[in-house]
């Protein structure tokens, strides 16, 4: 399993757990998967890596923007607006909770900001964004035994 395979399990899993679906997508897909899918749920709409060299391997750091969405009322008086809030508050922790709480994940950067109505799709929620660093989990084994890269000087030069 690659870090990036282990990462996307762990937020399916996590949203699993809190009783919401996951769905990784950009924002415009949302759109469409939401008009389908009612609140409550969290999406997963921006994915940038990076690499740091330490010794002879890779620390990927992941840089994420979600949306964390509890719902999407019509016409919501201001006590409905304020409870949606709260919930989609307390989801996106939770969801960061136990994105903490896994062994090999360090959760270096979290942020949020309130989402209202932004779309006709989405409604009330959070949109926050996470830095998360674990080790490298990509299988190497293979490429261990391989020499051909190691010098590349053609020997008739």
């Amino acid at each position: 399993m690659t870090s990036l395979e282990y990462i996307l399990k762990l937020f399916s899993t996590s949203a699993q757990v809190l009783g919401v679906p996951f769905i990784k997508t950009t924002p415009k897909k949302l759109q469409h998967w939401a008009e389908k899918n009612k609140p409550p749920f969290i999406a997963l709409l921006d994915l940038a890596e990076t690499n740091e060299k330490v010794r002879n391997n890779y620390l990927p750091s992941y840089n994420l923007a979600f949306v964390c969405v509890a719902a999407s009322i019509k016409d919501a008086n201001e006590e409905q607006i304020t409870q949606s809030q709260i919930d989609a508050d307390k989801l996106c922790k939770e969801f960061r909770y136990l994105i903490d709480s896994n062994r090999l994940v360090n959760t270096t950067s979290f942020d949020s900001e309130e989402l209202f109505r932004d779309g006709v799709y989405l409604g009330v929620g959070k949109g926050f964004t996470m830095s998360i660093q674990l080790p490298d989990l990509n299988d190497y084994c293979v490429l261990d035994c391989n020499t051909e890269t190691q010098d590349i000087r053609d020997c008739n030069e």
